[in-house]
């Protein structure tokens, strides 16, 4: 169970939020609630000792008699470190948004709030919070923490020998410290390369950064009975040095041939392992039988080379020797460089001339079409980058707009290729930047957000026998949640619930006038799962049931 506590002054939105979030079914929530900063404290101390917990979610105002929000905020995460905070407020003083930034809070929402929101919000949180518990409790059980400390002293030493050229001198200077970390220095090597194909869209750094973690640890795991195994978390790769393993002498090993046919072999099953248990897809690489010392750098670096050019690969596993043959399977779909720039070309020309919803449609196309690419050398992928980049800042830097959106949105990310993870990750950020660019632009693209919000009005009319959501309009009309929820709330003054609502109601008036309908059958073709919440959806909004509604124009 989460611990979610509500803090506000006004009663009516603590207890009007409180009744929301407790007819959450799905979520896994126990809400507390307090009119002010003190009561808070009171209450958290209360239950720290019935529920043997602390509070793992803070939704506050942030300017209240006595304590304000954000010291609270600050005082309970002092207690309760991993404490995640939502600020509300009537305020968009920047000074108060930097504070919470500063306390890392998870958003900060300006009153009036819409229930959607605040669902959308909190629903975030628990997933979070859930992941983390999961994590942490497999860290727990697997020791990851001791074997991440003694994988930090080796990081440097490993950074070295596999990211930079090695001397016979160096080799001589540092046998020890090889020896220490668990490498043989009289024998030679097998690597072993991979990488996450695509991660989730959903995913922090941080739980990135756990997975990595995780798996190279299966991989250790699964491969150490057979051979000594050395991990090393790369800043694009992961990496395995691999030797045979010096048994006594009176049992049995294997050599290098017998262990690279092993884990050939092994690589499959590793595959399906995390597909199963983190529903990730990875790719591989093997080095050839004998890796010398004085070639780590060298070969680490081919097969680096290999992985960054397999952008659309699908847990493959590839053998350096056989590049060529693998290259060679996917030549059919491979995306040539006169197309990259006709398409980029394009893109550029869209964005000049304010076709926004033209140029978010290519945007995604083009995206796609890297994404089906198998094979594109690290220099093409370098000067996709820098070109969309460069046509990004043109853009910004013409109109005066950069710090604006620098607000928004880290520009970092687009001018630095290695921040990205994937193709994925930079698609997304480049459709986000566009989105922006979008808002703040306003004026010059009025007819299409007009068009925008009737297409989401005539899409809501022609599905009223849906239970229709924020993510189905925003993928009728291409846009993310974001970006929709805005551009309509603007366009119309209410946010697009409220014509959901009103547009299901008119539609079930004039349905409960017929008298050959039943009310279970309105509700049906209205979307609604069942009577019962049909029946309190009616009465919410008109005051009277179904029922009394259809009784009063026949009587």
């Amino acid at each position: 169970m989460i611990q979610f506590m509500l803090v506000d002054d006004e009663s009516i939105i603590v207890d009007s939020l409180h009744r929301l979030l407790e007819g959450q079914e799905d979520l896994p929530l126990k809400v507390w609630k307090a009119y002010s900063a003190d009561e808070a404290l009171d209450l958290i101390n209360i239950i720290e000792k019935t529920e043997a917990q602390g509070i793992d979610i803070l939704m506050s105002d942030v300017m209240m008699p006595g304590m304000n929000g954000l010291d609270l905020s600050a005082l309970i995460k002092s207690r309760f470190p991993e404490l995640k905070t939502l600020f509300l407020s009537g305020y968009s003083d920047y000074t108060y948004l930097q504070t919470a930034l500063h306390q890392e809070a998870f958003d900060y929402l300006l009153k009036p709030v819409d229930d959607e929101t605040v669902i959308e919000a909190v629903r975030k949180l628990c997933l979070i919070i859930e992941e983390e518990r999961r994590l942490k409790e497999q860290e727990k059980q697997n020791g990851m923490r001791l074997k991440q400390a003694q994988r930090m002293l080796n990081d440097e030493l490993l950074r070295e020998l596999l990211e930079k050229p090695l001397t016979p001198q160096q080799l001589a200077d540092k046998e020890e410290s090889y020896v220490q970390a668990s490498l043989s220095v009289d024998q030679c090597f097998i690597l072993l390369n991979g990488k996450v194909d695509q991660w989730p869209l959903t995913y922090t750094e941080i739980e990135k950064m756990r997975q990595r973690e995780m798996i190279m640890e299966l991989m250790v795991s699964m491969l150490q009975p057979q051979c000594s195994i050395v991990p090393y978390n790369g800043s694009r790769h992961l990496v395995w040095l691999l030797q045979v393993k010096r048994m006594d002498h009176d049992s049995e090993t294997c050599d290098l041939p017998q262990l690279h046919w092993y884990l050939s072999e092994e690589l499959e099953r590793v595959q399906f392992i995390i597909q199963e248990r983190m529903g990730l897809s990875c790719s591989f690489v093997i080095s050839g039988h004998e890796v010398e010392w004085l070639q780590i750098g060298d070969v680490n670096r081919k097969m680096g080379e290999l992985l960054d050019r397999a952008i659309g690969l699908k847990s493959e596993i590839m053998q350096v020797e056989q590049a060529g043959e693998a290259m060679s399977r996917y030549q059919d779909i491979q995306l040539q460089p006169q197309e990259i720039k006709k398409q980029l070309l394009a893109l550029t020309g869209l964005l000049e001339a304010g076709e926004f919803l033209a140029f978010m449609n290519e945007l995604r196309s083009f995206f796609e079409t890297i994404r089906k690419s198998v094979f594109l050398t690290y220099e093409r992928q370098s000067e996709i980058f820098i070109t969309l980049a460069g046509l990004y800042l043109s853009y910004m830097n013409s109109r005066q707009m950069t710090t604006e959106v620098g607000m928004k949105l880290d520009l970092t990310y687009l001018t630095n290729f290695n921040k990205h993870t994937d193709w994925q990750s930079f698609g997304d950020y480049c459709v986000r930047l566009a989105e922006i660019l979008f808002l703040i632009v306003g004026d010059d693209a009025k007819e299409q957000k007009q068009e925008i919000a009737e297409k989401v009005d005539n899409y809501i009319i022609q599905n009223l026998s849906r239970n229709l959501t924020l993510q189905q309009l925003a993928d009728h009309v291409h846009l993310s949640k974001f970006y929709l929820s805005r551009l309509y709330h603007s366009q119309r003054g209410y946010p697009i619930y409220q014509k959901i609502k009103e547009q299901k109601l008119n539609r079930a008036k004039e349905l409960l006038l017929q008298d050959d309908i039943k009310i279970k059958d309105v509700a049906a073709e209205l979307g609604f799962e069942n009577v019962p919440y049909f029946t309190t959806f009616f009465r919410n909004s008109l005051g009277m049931s179904p029922k009394e509604y259809k009784q009063s124009y026949q009587s």
